[in-house]
């Protein structure tokens, strides 16, 4: 019975594509990505869509098929931590496509509005499996899919902020 868990893991994790990661298990690179946003506001003129922040430590992604519950959740911190890059790289091209200031603050509103409803999101996803082993890997199955979707969403703007 306790197997179930895990095998429902594993299932999740191959219909999401976080396995098969390489092994980073050397960290580096880590403590950048996995690193909470300063609290000094960043320069809206340099760096106006700020980099999506992450709460965790990243954990080693077997470069096999992960089986654990830790594994997994390693995997899928590696694969966050790309998406977080590509969402923020989307969204910097859109805004420097817009042309009204306005546009533009509605963007960096929508950014932030998004990571806070991402992580709502994933709270509650995770909440069915509250104190065990699979909360986390709940939750950072459903960061995976809310980067992609917000990276897809942010690509169909691109396309329409341009003349």
């Amino acid at each position: 019975m306790r197997l179930l868990p895990v095998v429902a893991a594993l299932a999740v994790a191959g219909a999401l594509g976080v396995c098969g990661c390489s092994d980073s298990s050397s960290g580096t690179g880590a403590a950048a990505a996995s690193a909470p946003a300063s609290s000094a506001a960043p320069s809206t003129a340099a760096q106006p869509i700020p980099s999506i922040p992450e709460s965790f430590t990243l954990l080693p992604c077997p470069a096999h098929r992960p089986v654990t519950t830790l594994q997994i959740e390693g995997c899928a911190e590696h694969r966050i931590v790309a998406l977080d890059s590509r969402v923020t790289q989307i969204a910097r091209s859109v805004y420097a496509e817009l042309r009204s200031a306005a546009a533009k603050r509605r963007l960096v509103a929508s950014q932030a509005a998004w990571i806070a409803r991402r992580r709502a999101v994933c709270l509650e996803a995770s909440n069915a499996y509250s104190g065990g082993t699979l909360a986390p890997v709940a939750y950072a199955t459903c960061e995976v899919r809310q980067d992609r979707r917000r990276a897809v969403a942010l690509a169909a703007l691109g396309g329409a902020a341009s003349p």
